[in-house]
């Protein structure tokens, strides 16, 4: 059969004319089907009329009830041979007239069809009936109506029986169906694809088409016809990015196996589109393309660089795959590994601070693809697998250091310490490569011993240490393989003493020492016992001293120690002298020892085995020679501040001998620290020994008596003083050890005198605050700072300590006088302008309102100058006091500083800073709460707030306040729900708004606890208003299901907004599509015929727009 169209594209059958038409429409399946569909469809509506309900009897409305008439009288006509031409016409006018689904152009249509039927028959027929008429001559007349019945029947199945969306689809669905078109059929394609003016339905229609068509000849005919035209390139919304598909590529996927020159001629012409999606459907294509035509393919991959091309998705793996292919399966594998080279190069990474490379798609893929990669082709070709990993990873280290001596030194002790872990250390390429590499050598062994020495002897052209490391590790696992190699190992110098190969030798040291003849394991001892090279270059004078002495009796120490049971007699005794005064070395195989940070001369344990006044001595005489990798006093100092949290009673007489000794000032600042560490871990110690030594500190008037810093990290009496603030601010807050309200005198003396100190200085502030730091991060990390953190705390401190159980609900002066003196004292911006001091008073507003709510009222306005010369003080305070929960008394107190705030909220950044997201929070619990003035901070919030400062109100409110279980709860928690439901409404009803404001109400949606149906009213109108944009909508699609059986009409129209509104980048149907087609399976089922009438133009859309599962639910 072919396929001929009337006027509007309804497709016609002609079939061989019978005499007897009834005969016909028995035959024909269309017939039948409308038959079927239109007698259902009256049974339904039968049981509807018969309904005693008045709510179902309102549903059928008087219209309804005329088509359900008409389509009885138009059964009927069908079913009988009989048939007036002019009376069924008429049905059909009546019909269509009458027919509130049919929209008027499709009438119009109609119409036209109806005029040339007319035209054809019924003139000669308009008082007579057609069966009656016996003449011959009327016999073309009788098999035309015969030819032209099923155009009616088609037309009628479109518009009634059938849904009248899929018209359109139907008939592609049939041109499609032929296997070889000609001409004209193709012609008729682009007629029906191009008859819709509007360009979105036009390409909706060349997508089905390209998508529903598996036929290489119609694919070849429609390229032929200029339907591969135009491809999409990426396109940009704002931050959003797309990558469009292109049906007309991913159609050449099925047809590629039967068709290679075409496919290969259409990715010619193409191969420097950038649009990824493109490009991998022409890789996905290629890969069902013989060997010659795949060579091809990823010359031109290789030519045009396609792993650069920006917004990958899986391109990098399709190409993979195509390398694999080709290397594995082909005569051209050089093209393959070229093809492998170019998807694994690499580029250096130019958002890190450091020298670092990456690849041109993300780190987690490139390691995933190059695993994959390795694994597929190792077997095959061994070497050139390692060649490639050497080749990719000497590239990396080319690129990742910035500076190499004649040695490589890549400093890999530092990034890959473990060549077989990654637990030690942060994903990366050359991490990756390091970790496929190792595996693969693995990989090799476990197959083929002998395989491995020449896939290492890949790697020994590589110039870097850490091809050394690699070489070392599997010479260690299969020693006899590499005998003379690792003999050269052994007595070679530079690697026992290099940073980055030192922990690998020392592991083939400990294996292979037994195996080693005597004169090799001479040479070996005479490295070691020589020490280091630096030490050798030193002056003789210097490698005498004993700080050079013990540095190397360490090191001597830990290469003997693997191998002290197999040492002769006279160097077991050197090595056991050298335990007993530095203790034996902890050795974790597999691990270079490096220089990570400042280092000690001594550690832990053998700073504990002195007495006090042995390591008070040794920490006062001790002095550093200085150099990189040498024990510091800064080093010396953090073993001991180890050691103080470890036995903190044990040691806490330290300090006083420290002070009495004029010990650097370093090791009373860890001597601070290690004192607060024990005590955050509930350790215990004498206060007053602490605060005794706290107190001559910063009572010390001569700070010469002590030795300067003399190391760069080094701190010094400043650092002191601030770790003693730091301290005595634990022990005030402390629960499990508090320090004893006895020692109050002390301990506001060293307050008031570290609450005086100059830093920070203005300088300070201008160098570090700003964007680098907040004024609360820099108050815990300058000494004022600090203080004021522990003046604060004091103030309580002393609450506690005056006050008894009794006094707690009595209203009284809580704030001692010392304390109010010294925070009036500071609040005189001549006195102290720094930032970072008052957001001290900010954070702990609540506290010092229970403390003293009458002081604190009257010196609200200091701590909160309202003056723009004061803005800088306003907003460190402020934003400070954000950090706290909000209370109804504090609230009102704020009353006018929130007011303030709203109008300084800037908004130009796109970005909020923290400490307006801060206050859009206060806001909303201040109005779900009913705090005080709640109501007129929100009109002001409404009628002078940027946008996002809204916004983000709305979301806290939806994400954060409200949550179903408040529906019973919200009395008990105070929460006022009709507040929120009332301003829910008045946004709803707000045409004034900016669309970004309401996005939220998403949230609000997801987490209603009101009525259902105000619920889905309100997140309607909103939708509305916001073109369909909200948040979370991935949560506001599943949440729809538990709607969309009582409310299916405000269902499928929130479902339009939705999809009108998701991001540009999102395929806007695809993603949720099985979400989707749930819930309007749910609406059609609903029996609501609008909300069906809606549920289907809605499937016809998706339908038309490429999306064929929805045809599911027709």
């Amino acid at each position: 059969m072919r396929t001929k169209c009337l006027n509007f594209g309804v497709p016609v059958i002609n079939l061989i004319p019978v005499v007897v038409l009834e005969d016909q429409l028995k035959k024909r399946e269309y017939g039948k089907q409308i038959i079927q569909t239109l007698q259902k469809n009256i049974e339904k509506f039968r049981v509807l009329l018969s309904s005693t309900d008045t709510t179902d009897q309102v549903t059928l409305s008087k219209e309804l009830r005329e088509v359900i008439i008409k389509v009885v009288e138009l059964t009927n006509q069908l079913t009988y041979a009989n048939s007036n031409p002019e009376s069924l016409m008429e049905s059909v006018r009546v019909l269509l007239s009458n027919n509130p689904f049919i929209t008027v152009q499709e009438k119009r249509d109609v119409a036209k069809n109806m005029q040339y039927i007319h035209d054809r028959i019924g003139p000669k027929h308009a008082h007579h009936t057609w069966i009656q008429q016996k003449n011959s001559e009327l016999k073309p007349d009788l098999e035309e109506y015969s030819n032209i019945l099923p155009a009616l029947d088609d037309l009628l199945y479109g518009l009634i029986a059938k849904h009248r969306f899929t018209g359109d689809l139907d008939e592609i669905d049939l041109l499609l169906k032929i296997k070889n078109p000609n001409v004209d059929d193709v012609n008729k394609l682009k007629q029906m694809i191009k008859l819709d003016q509007e360009k979105q339905s036009t390409e909706s229609k060349i997508n089905y088409v390209f998508t529903k068509c598996k036929n290489s000849i119609w694919i070849k005919k429609l390229y032929n016809a200029g339907l591969f035209s135009n491809p999409p390139e990426i396109k940009k919304e704002g931050q959003y990015i797309q990558t469009p598909i292109w049906p007309q590529s991913q159609s050449l996927i099925s047809i590629a196996a039967e068709e290679q020159d075409f496919v290969l001629t259409v990715i010619d012409r193409y191969q420097y589109l950038k649009n990824p999606r493109i490009i991998e459907d022409f890789i996905l294509a290629s890969l069902s393309l013989g060997a010659e035509s795949m060579k091809k393919v990823a010359e031109l991959a290789i030519q045009n660089n396609w792993i650069k091309i920006p917004y990958t998705h899986k391109l990098p793996e399709h190409l993979t795959n195509l390398a694999v292919k080709i290397i594995v399966n082909s005569r051209f594998s050089q093209i393959g590994w070229q093809l492998a080279e170019m998807i694994f190069s690499l580029q250096k990474k130019l958002e890190s601070s450091i020298n670092d490379v990456e690849g041109y798609f993300d780190d987690w893929m490139y390691s995933h693809l190059l695993e994959k990669f390795t694994k597929a082709i190792l077997i095959h070709q061994p070497n050139q697998t390692i060649t490639l990993l050497g080749r990719l990873l000497n590239n990396s280290l080319m690129t990742k250091t910035q500076s190499y001596d004649q040695e490589y030194n890549e400093i890999s002790y530092i990034w890959r310490r473990d060549l077989w872990s990654s637990d030690y250390h942060t994903e990366s390429v050359p991490n990756a490569i390091v970790s496929t590499l190792m595996g693969s050598l693995k990989e090799i062994l476990d197959q083929d011993k002998k395989g491995l020495i020449s896939a290492l002897n890949e790697l020994e052209k590589l110039p870097f240490q850490l091809f050394r490391r690699i070489e070392m590790t599997f010479y260690k696992m299969v020693p006899e393989l590499f005998q003379d190699k690792i003999i050269n190992i052994l007595t070679n110098e530079k690697l026992y003493f290099e940073t980055n190969t030192r922990g690998e030798v020392v592991d083939l040291l400990e294996s292979q020492y037994q195996n080693l003849d005597l004169e090799t394991k001479d040479h070996v001892h005479q490295i070691i016992l020589e020490g280091p090279p630096q030490i050798k270059e030193m002056s003789v004078e210097k490698q005498k001293s004993k700080e050079i002495v013990d540095l190397k009796n360490h090191t001597m120490l830990d290469y003997l120690h693997p191998i002290a049971s197999q040492l002769p007699k006279n160097l077991y005794g050197k090595y056991q002298a050298w335990v007993n005064k530095f203790g034996t070395p902890k050795y974790e195989e597999g691990i270079t020892k490096t220089f990570i940070g400042p280092t000690s001369p001594q550690n832990v344990d053998q700073l504990n085995n002195m007495s006090l006044s042995e390591l008070a001595n040794y920490l006062i005489s001790w002095t550093s020679t200085g150099g990189f990798a040498v024990p510091s006093a800064e080093g010396l100092g953090r073993v001991l501040s180890e050691l103080i949290k470890k036995e903190p009673e044990k040691q806490q007489e330290l300090g006083i001998k420290l002070f009495q000794g004029k010990a650097r000032f370093v090791y009373l600042y860890h001597y601070f620290w290690g004192l607060e560490q024990a005590l955050k871990e509930g350790k215990k110690f004498d206060w007053s020994i602490a605060i005794n030594v706290a107190h001559d500190i910063v009572n010390l008037e001569d700070l010469s008596t002590f030795p300067n810093p003399g190391e760069k990290m080094e701190a010094g009496h400043d650092a002191v003083l601030q770790n003693i603030a730091s301290l005595i601010s634990e022990g005030l807050s402390s629960k499990s050890h508090p320090i004893p309200f006895q020692l109050r005198n002390k301990v506001w003396e060293i307050i008031d005198i570290v609450t005086e100190h100059e830093d920070p200085t203005p300088d300070h502030e201008k160098q570090y605050g700003g964007k680098n730091m907040d004024p609360h991060t820099m108050s815990i990390n300058t000494t004022r700072g600090e203080a004021f953190h522990a003046l604060m705390r004091y103030a309580l401190w002393c609450n506690q300590g005056l006050y008894s159980v009794v006094h707690k609900t009595k209203k009284i002066d809580r704030l001692v006088p010392e304390v109010k003196s010294k925070l009036e004292k500071h609040l005189d911006s001549f006195h102290d302008s720094s930032v970072a001091i008052r957001s001290v008073y900010g954070l702990y507003f609540p506290q010092l309102t229970y403390l003293n709510k009458d002081w604190l009222l009257k010196n609200i306005e200091r701590i909160f100058p309202k003056e723009d010369k004061y803005a800088h003080l306003w907003r460190a305070a402020f934003e400070t006091y954000l950090i706290n929960s909000l209370y109804r008394d504090t609230f009102k107190m704020m009353y006018e500083n929130y007011t303030l705030a709203i109008e300084r909220v800037d908004g130009s950044e796109e970005e909020m800073e923290r400490w307006e997201k801060s206050l859009a929070h206060h806001l909303a619990l201040g109005y779900a709460y009913n705090f005080y003035k709640s109501n007129e901070l929100l009109n002001k919030l409404i009628s002078q707030a940027p946008p996002t400062l809204q916004k983000e109100f709305i979301w806290f409110c939806g994400s954060n306040i409200l949550i179903k279980e408040l529906k019973v709860a919200s009395k008990d928690i105070g929460i006022e729900l009709p507040r929120l439901k009332q301003l829910w409404i008045d946004y709803a009803d707000n045409d004034n708004l900016n669309r970004i404001i309401l996005e939220p109400f998403g949230w609000w949606f997801v987490n209603s606890p009101f009525d259902p149906k105000q619920t889905i009213s309100l997140y309607s109108k909103v939708l509305k208003k916001t073109g369909g944009k909200t948040e979370p909508i991935h949560q506001v699609i599943p949440e729809l299901k538990n709607y969309a059986k009582d409310y299916p009409e405000l269902t499928i129209n929130i479902i339009k907004y939705l999809v009108q509104g998701m991001p540009y980048s999102y395929d806007r149907v695809g993603f949720y599509t099985d979400e989707l087609m749930e819930i309007m399976d749910i609406v059609k089922k609903s029996g609501v015929e609008r909300a069906t009438k809606l549920a289907d133009d809605l499937i016809d859309q998706f339908v038309k727009s490429g999306y064929e599962r929805f045809r599911e639910l027709i």
